[in-house]
Parts: structure tokens; C-alpha cells; sequence
């Protein structure tokens, strides 16, 4: 037994040299006795040692325990405050940056740590790189939506204006109306939904028909489109003769074609009056035995009799028109 001023109670007694041994160990009320017996060749003891762990011994050993434990908890409490500021310094702190010149597009905590030649480095760099992408996206949403705005505005009033001309208006697209302003249905007697989405020819007299279908087939391959007479039909059937002015435009995003329908109705009127007119007129001066013709206030012939035209061997129809200095010498005009 080597620390002997821990035993209470201890002895070694020695008969004679031993053949075999035997240990024991036991517990009880906290003390701890080992027993190591000698034997001889007929298993008589011959000697026996015993130690006996008191109080003493255990709270030394649960002392020396506990204080391992807490230096152990002490070291292991250390270890994780220094690998935790570690992580701020080297990993949390970055992200945070970055995190924060994301949310409010701000790039100068991004500078700290641009220039570092590591994986944040690079990172604040891409992140720069998006900030900037994403501040010119949103300019130009911004700068979109307001001129949608602007453009919205735009047509509201430019309908607006149409809605009050007194002109026939209407935008077409694949034969079929897809916009007429307000005097397009109401002077021929319609109400806005029939016209809209219906086929453009419905509304067209039957005599001319081909020839629409023909002209906005030939302006639309020759981008060029040209003033045509036609006549449009009201809500009873009644024609009414109009001048067609057309143009290519882009309505809700598609090609469309807009026209400008003229109403030239009491034109119309008029030079069928001026025709009978100068029908009867032809008629009385035809009946003159003798030379007789009229002029414009511009010195042109606007009518006269066979008589006149037979002088210059030439027809009415080709003296029409025409004025002195281009039937004659100057000298005799």
C-alpha cells in the first residue's frame, strides 16, 4: 500500500510463501474494501491484504472531479465565445453588410470589404454589380410607367378629339372594326355595338364592295394607300357617298388601318344640280344661231355651243377648261 496515511484501518500478515490469491472488493456506506488473500497448497490462508477507502479519500476524489468538470466547462465556454467572435468578425459581419446594401441600395458598406481578396470579397463585388442592375431596372420602370402614363393621357384626349369630329372615323383590322368614334354610329342610326368587332364590308353599299376589298388589299402590300370615293349605308339601307382617306397604324399593340370617311353627300348634290344646270344651259346656247360661250373669272371656257367648238374643229368636252392663249396664237387671242 503506497499512500498508508489514507487507511484507518490496514494490516499485512504473512505465514509462509503462497501458492495461490484471491480479491475481493465491496461497498458499503460509501467506503470501498479490497481484499487481496494469499493461499498455500492445501488453501489455508497464509496471509491476506486489506484496504479500506474512507470518507476522506471520496470527498478528495469528488473534489478533484469537480474541479476537472469546471475547468473543462471553463475551457469549452471559452472555446465557444472565441470561435463565435470569429464568425461575426469573419462571416456575419460581411453578410450583414451586404445584406444591408442590398435592402437599401446602398453601396458604400460594401467598400469594406470589396478590396479583401476572399470569397466576401468577390461576393460584394457580384452584389455591387446587382445593385447597379438593379437601380437602372427600376429607373426604367420608372421611366416606362410614367410614359405609359403620358401615353395614356395622350390617347384618352386624342379620343377625346375624335369622339367630337364630325367626321366618319374608323380603325379596322383583318376586315373587321375594332374602334369607331361617336359620329361613325350615331349619324347613320347605329348603336355602338353593332358596329364594333363586325365585318367592315357589312356597312359598305353592295356596288362597291370589290372595289374596297381590292384597294385595302393593294394599299396594305404597297404601304401607300390612296383617296377613294365610296358609299357607306345607314341603318335603313340608304347610301351616302363618302371619300375614304387611310393610313397604317398600331392599335392595342397590332397593325392596324385607320380611315377618315368624308361625308360628301351635299357635294354630291351639288354637282348633280351643277351638271343639270349646265346641261340646260348647253341646251340654250345650242339653240343660238351664232358663236356664244361662257368663262370663269380666270378666263377659262366652262361652257359653250357646237357652234363655237366647230369654228376651232375641236369637241366641247376638249375646249372645256381651256383658255384663249391655248386654242390660238397670242397675237389673235
Amino acid at each position: 500500500v503506497s499512500d498508508m496515511n489514507k487507511l484507518t484501518s490496514g494490516q499485512v500478515i504473512l505465514y509462509k510463501f503462497p501458492h495461490s490469491q484471491k480479491l475481493q472488493i465491496a461497498t458499503e456506506n460509501n467506503k470501498i474494501s479490497v481484499k487481496r488473500a494469499f493461499y498455500d497448497w492445501l488453501g489455508i490462508e497464509v496471509a491476506h491484504l486489506e484496504y479500506i477507502g474512507m470518507e476522506m479519500a471520496n470527498a478528495e476524489f469528488n473534489a478533484f472531479a469537480t474541479n476537472l468538470f469546471l475547468l473543462y466547462l471553463f475551457i469549452s465556454i471559452v472555446i465557444f465565445i472565441t470561435i463565435s467572435l470569429l464568425l461575426i468578425k469573419w462571416i456575419y459581419n460581411p453578410i450583414k453588410l451586404i445584406s444591408n446594401s442590398i435592402r437599401y441600395n446602398d453601396t458604400y458598406p460594401l467598400e469594406k470589404i470589396m478590396d479583401k481578396n476572399n470569397e466576401f470579397g468577390q461576393l460584394s463585388k457580384l452584389t455591387l454589380d446587382f445593385i447597379k442592375q438593379k437601380e437602372s431596372l427600376e429607373m426604367e420602370i420608372k421611366n416606362k410607367a410614367r410614359h405609359e402614363k403620358t401615353l395614356r393621357i395622350s390617347e384618352e384626349k386624342f379620343r377625346e378629339l375624335i369622339n367630337q369630329m364630325p367626321e366618319y372615323i374608323v380603325v379596322h383590322q383583318e376586315g373587321r372594326i375594332v374602334y369607331v368614334n361617336e359620329a361613325s354610329y350615331t349619324k347613320l342610326g347605329f348603336i355602338k355595338e353593332e358596329v364594333i368587332n363586325s365585318p367592315l364590308l357589312n356597312f359598305i353599299s353592295k356596288k362597291d364592295r370589290e372595289k374596297v376589298a381590292k384597294e385595302i388589299r393593294t394599299d396594305k402590300e404597297e404601304h401607300e394607300f390612296k383617296d377613294f370615293e365610296m358609299s357607306i349605308i345607314d341603318a335603313e339601307g340608304n347610301p351616302h357617298p363618302v371619300i375614304v382617306r387611310s393610313s397604317l397604324i398600331t392599335y392595342e399593340e397590332n397593325p392596324a388601318i385607320m380611315s377618315v370617311l368624308i361625308d360628301i353627300t351635299e357635294r354630291k348634290r351639288f354637282e348633280n344640280e351643277l351638271i343639270k344646270s349646265k346641261a340646260g344651259l348647253t341646251a340654250i346656247l345650242d339653240n343660238l344661231p351664232y358663236s356664244a360661250w361662257l368663262k370663269d373669272k380666270n378666263g377659262r371656257f366652262v361652257a359653250m355651243n357646237k357652234t363655237f367648238a366647230a369654228f376651232y374643229n375641236l369637241s366641247p368636252e376638249e375646249i372645256e377648261g381651256k383658255t384663249d392663249f391655248e386654242l390660238c396664237e397670242p397675237k389673235e387671242a
